[in-house]
C-alpha cells in the first residue's frame, strides 16, 4: 500500500510551527501511512525548486496550510495557493486549513474547505497546544482513512485485471483535435509563429513539445510560466500514471483533454 502523499505549506517564519505538526505526525510517517514534502527536505541543490514544488502538489493527495497571519501574507504562499485550487477543486487534493494563529482566515477562498481543529480553536491560544497538534493527527487520521476507501474499488479493478499495462499513444482525441484548429502536423511545422507552431504541435499530440516551447515563450511572464509549470507537472503525472497502469484509460482521455484544452487556452491568452 502506497503511502498518502502530504503536502505542508507554511512560511519560514513560521517553520518553530511547523516542525511541531511533523514532529506530531512522525507515527504516522514512520508507519509508511503518509509520505510528507517539506521545502526544505524535498528539494535538494541543484533542483529547480519552482518545479519541484510545482510537482510536489500536483502529486499531493493532502495539502495542509498553515494558517497565520503570515502565510495569508506571503506572496509565494498564494502562488502554491493558485497551483493547488485547480486540483481541489476537481476533487483531487484535499486541502485542509491547520488553524495555528488568529488572522484574516475567512476572507480567503481556501475558508471553505473543513479546517482543523475542527471546532475552530487556533492552536496558539489552546492552554496546552500538544492539544491542538494532536487534534489534527487524530483528523488527519480519519481523513487518509476516507481517502483510502475512495482507492480500494480502483485497487480492486486493477488487481484483476489480467493484461500487461501499455502506455496509450501520445495523441488527444479526435474531438481536441477538432477543437484546436484542424488536422494533425509533424513537429517540423514550418509555420512563421512560434504560437502557431505550440497549436500545430498539440494536433500532432505533441504535448509534451509545446510544453516546453510554451515554457520559452513564457519566460518574461511569471504567472504564464506558473501556469505551464503546473500544466507539465500535470501531463507528467498523467503520463506516468499510464505507464504504470494505475488509471483507467476513461480517465486518462478526461485528464489528455483537459490538459489539452488548458494548453490551447494558454496559448490564447499569449495572443
Amino acid at each position: 500500500m502506497n503511502p498518502i502523499k502530504v503536502f505542508i505549506s507554511y512560511t519560514r517564519a513560521d517553520r518553530e510551527m511547523q516542525e511541531q505538526l511533523v514532529l506530531h505526525m512522525a507515527a504516522l510517517k514512520n508507519s509508511g501511512q503518509i509520505e510528507i514534502f517539506l521545502d526544505r527536505e524535498g528539494i535538494q541543490g541543484g533542483d529547480l525548486w519552482e518545479k519541484k514544488i510545482a510537482t510536489a502538489i500536483e502529486e499531493a493527495q493532502i495539502m495542509l496550510c498553515l494558517i497565520t497571519p503570515r502565510f495569508i501574507a506571503s506572496e509565494y504562499v498564494g502562488i502554491e495557493m493558485n497551483l493547488a485550487k485547480p486540483r481541489a477543486e476537481a476533487g483531487d487534493l484535499k486541502i485542509v486549513p491547520v488553524l495555528m494563529k488568529r488572522s484574516d482566515f475567512g476572507t480567503m477562498w481556501y475558508s471553505r474547505y473543513q479546517a482543523f481543529p475542527p471546532d475552530g480553536q487556533f492552536i496558539s491560544k489552546m492552554e496546552d497546544p500538544d492539544d491542538g497538534y494532536l487534534a489534527v493527527v487524530h483528523n488527519l487520521k480519519k481523513l487518509i482513512a476516507s481517502i483510502r476507501k475512495q482507492e480500494e474499488p480502483k485497487a480492486a479493478e486493477e488487481a484483476g485485471s489480467n493484461s500487461a499495462p501499455t502506455l496509450p499513444p501520445d495523441s488527444p482525441t479526435e474531438s481536441v483535435r477538432n477543437a484546436s484548429g484542424g488536422g494533425s502536423s509533424s513537429g517540423g511545422s514550418n509555420s512563421s509563429s512560434s504560437l502557431d507552431g505550440v497549436k500545430d504541435l498539440v494536433s500532432a499530440g505533441k504535448i509534451g513539445l509545446a510544453l516546453e516551447r510554451l515554457q520559452d515563450a513564457a519566460k518574461s511572464d511569471a504567472d504564464k510560466s506558473n501556469q505551464v509549470i503546473l500544466l507539465q507537472s500535470r501531463w507528467n503525472g498523467l503520463r506516468r500514471n499510464e505507464s504504470m497502469g494505475v488509471i483507467s484509460a476513461a480517465d486518462a482521455s478526461m485528464q489528455r483533454n483537459r490538459i489539452t484544452h488548458a494548453v490551447l487556452s494558454l496559448v490564447d491568452d499569449f495572443s
